[in-house]
């Protein structure tokens, strides 16, 4: 999929004259107190947030058919953007060129599924090649592609109570093996499904009867932290 002129333009009332502000997280990717949209997407749309890692390489996303958002420059911060998608598949590209081809990169993405209802965020999809005191590899980049602990993935859904499907996944590198890769693209495509989910981001169950917002479950559960 090739990556467009056209800049990808955020949906969300955080983004302000072309740049969005990251909703706060924690180390386990959980909202930290300010997940509630100022104004919910469009009907028949679902929001989603997507954030890149830490760095100052080059990022780009890229939404087929919508544009190519990009990072670059000195600052180290994760950066966002936030769309709103129709019921359907939506391709998506990452695209990561390392500022030192001889220090090579590191590659992270995370999406996350917004819910209305519950004001929270789902986390639809997280990617991480590279530890932060190593540069990805594409032995790395294989790796990272399994299942994360501790429930792992069931058939695409990295939150089975959102209703989001990630599938297609798949890498190429510029660089074989346990050499540090300096031009990284990740694949994936997002299926978006029509129905609202009923029960809260993390729920332990999301099958039965439904959770109203104020009796949702806690995230008390820690999941793995992604470091």
């Amino acid at each position: 999929m090739p990556e467009t002129q056209a800049a990808l333009v955020g949906t969300s009332a955080r983004c302000k004259d072309g740049v969005c502000a990251c909703r706060p997280i924690d180390d386990y990717g959980l909202g930290q107190g300010a997940d509630a949209e100022e104004t919910p997407p469009p009907a028949g749309t679902k929001r989603y947030e997507l954030r890149t890692g830490r760095g100052n390489d080059e990022y780009r996303i890229t939404v087929e058919g919508l544009g190519t958002f990009r990072k670059s420059g000195e600052d180290p911060e994760p950066a966002c953007i936030y769309v709103d998608l129709p019921k359907g598949l939506h391709r998506v590209r990452y695209h990561v060129v390392a500022r030192s081809p001889a220090a090579g990169l590191e590659a992270r993405l995370r999406v996350s599924e917004y819910s209305a209802k519950f004001r929270r965020w789902y986390r639809t999809f997280a990617y991480r090649c590279g530890t932060g005191s190593g540069p990805c590899t594409k032995d790395d980049a294989r790796d990272a592609l399994k299942p994360p602990p501790p429930e792992g993935v069931q058939a695409g859904k990295y939150d089975r109570c959102g209703s989001t499907r990630v599938q297609g996944l798949r890498f190429y590198t510029d660089q074989p093996g346990d050499a540090a890769v300096s031009d990284f693209n990740l694949h994936l495509v997002l299926n978006v499904y029509k129905f609202e989910p009923r029960f809260a981001p993390g729920a332990k169950r999301c099958s039965g009867v439904s959770y109203d917002a104020a009796d949702a479950p806690t995230e008390s559960a820690t999941p793995a932290k992604d470091e």
